[in-house]
């Protein structure tokens, strides 16, 4: 009789114990289809914007191989180009206006550019801009520096590229960081959902934040978008692996906590084997949400000091 007795008082203590268990929690709270709602409601308040920030850009010591190797300037088989000892930090200004519902960008950036088979760099403004058809660069006429933007571009977008100039177009919403004009037609779009995962939980300047992966068709990449599901889920922070390795970041810091924050500044980190090449220290001045716009803000013109490069020279 006891022994019946005991067995049912374990019997319910076990019942007991299973009604009365935490519920085993999620490993994430939110899902793939609320961040990316939330960056559609983003995306779609920002009809135009106007951003300028200035900064630093600096070039570390003793890591400037890949600038220099990836067509920037020709070297021997089997021979390194020179490296500097010291660090080389250099003045940077960047400046954009973005209408997004017409696919046009203007773009002005003063930057360091590197003198081919040195190390030494020169000062440039350059500005590009693409008016829903067209794209049009104006550089200095005494450019003597070797760099990507002198070459004529055809119009066709380079799906992979980035520079810091893609920070505006995260701050936006959009989780496809290509915002060189030539590439707007194909950058001022957003990741669909179902190339997107959620891949883990990380903390980040105090902000616990969801990490999502990007999965790229091609090539040995992929790109991460650190979101804070407390804001709405901006992105925070962007980064590149190539061959298993960091490649490449984007931090974002927004005025304050809200959803509509604007963004106050942003750094751009690049590296070459585990290790930091270049470094752009950016705050941004002016965040002008839904400025007007005209086509002519993005029509380029000759100007003095400056020579214009557009496809209608071919013809």
């Amino acid at each position: 009789m006891r022994s019946a007795i005991s067995q049912a008082v374990s019997t319910i203590l076990v019942v007991a114990g299973m009604l009365f268990q935490p519920a085993v929690q999620p490993l994430f709270a939110h899902s793939i289809d609320d961040v990316t709602k939330a960056l559609e409601e983003r995306r779609a308040g920002i009809q135009t914007l106007r951003c300028i920030a200035e900064g630093e850009e600096t070039f570390r010591a003793g890591a400037f191989d890949h600038v220099l190797n990836d067509g920037f300037a020709e070297y021997p088989p089997g021979t390194k180009p020179p490296v500097p000892e010291k660090d080389q930090t250099f003045p940077y200004a960047y400046g954009c206006l973005l209408d997004f519902p017409n696919h046009r960008a203007r773009v002005e950036v003063r930057m360091p550019i590197h003198i081919p088979k040195s190390i030494s760099f020169q000062q440039s403004l350059q500005v590009r801009a693409f008016d829903g058809e067209v794209h049009r660069l104006l550089q200095p006429r005494d450019l003597k520096a070797s760099s990507p933007l002198n070459q004529l571009f055809d119009n066709q977008p380079q799906p992979f590229g980035y520079n810091s100039e893609c920070a505006p177009l995260l701050a936006c919403g959009y989780l496809t960081p290509q915002l060189l004009p030539q590439n707007v037609r194909h950058g001022m779009v957003s990741a669909p959902a179902d190339q997107l995962k959620i891949a883990r939980n990380e903390d980040v300047g105090g902000i616990s934040t969801m990490v999502l992966r990007a999965d790229v068709e091609a090539g040995s990449f992929y790109d991460e978008y650190w979101v804070d599901p407390s804001a709405e889920f901006r992105v925070v922070k962007w980064v590149r692996f190539t061959g298993g390795q960091q490649h490449a970041s984007i931090d974002l810091v927004y005025a304050d906590r809200t959803k509509d924050a604007r963004l106050a500044s942003f750094t751009q980190t690049q590296f070459w084997e585990g290790k930091r090449t270049e470094v752009y220290s950016v705050k941004v001045r002016d965040w002008t949400v839904n400025p007007p716009v005209e086509k002519s803000n993005f029509v380029l013109t000759r100007e003095s000091q400056l020579m214009l490069l557009s496809p209608e020279q071919k013809k």
